[in-house]
């Protein structure tokens, strides 16, 4: 959350060109909306995670909890609070569910979450841009 207009702006032409090679690859689409909402495209952001979500699922997989942190804080910046909180609420029972004993990449993937959820909760609740 913390890295400077250009190097947001290289990431989303990064996940740009992914996207492009791998268009309904769900995890290119996480990067390309996590790189949209950091770049201030909002519903941008929101419409390529719900994409995301949707390709998780034809996958027969579980969506990364980090879309949710990133679709609460999309939510907030579109002045839809209700919909911020309700996915905040969504991502904390998600990481309740998390097990950090389940090896390496599930390890990187709740440190990501709860990063992600610390600063939607800073985003949301605190009034963070």
């Amino acid at each position: 959350p913390d890295a400077d207009a250009e190097a947001y702006r290289q990431a989303l032409e990064t996940a740009q060109r992914a996207q492009s090679l791998t268009p309904n690859d769900p995890s290119v689409l996480t990067a390309l909306g996590g790189a949209q909402y950091r770049t201030g495209a909002y519903q941008e952001a929101l419409d390529t995670l719900n994409l995301a979500t949707q390709m998780f699922g034809k996958a027969g997989q579980e969506a990364d909890p980090v879309i949710v942190g990133l679709k609460a804080m999309a939510f907030h910046q579109l002045k839809q609070p209700a919909q911020a909180r309700s996915a905040i609420e969504q991502l904390r029972a998600l990481l309740k569910k998390e097990s950090p004993t389940d090896g390496p990449r599930a390890r990187a993937r709740l440190s990501r979450a709860q990063a992600l959820l610390a600063e939607a909760e800073g985003v949301i609740e605190g009034g963070k841009k």
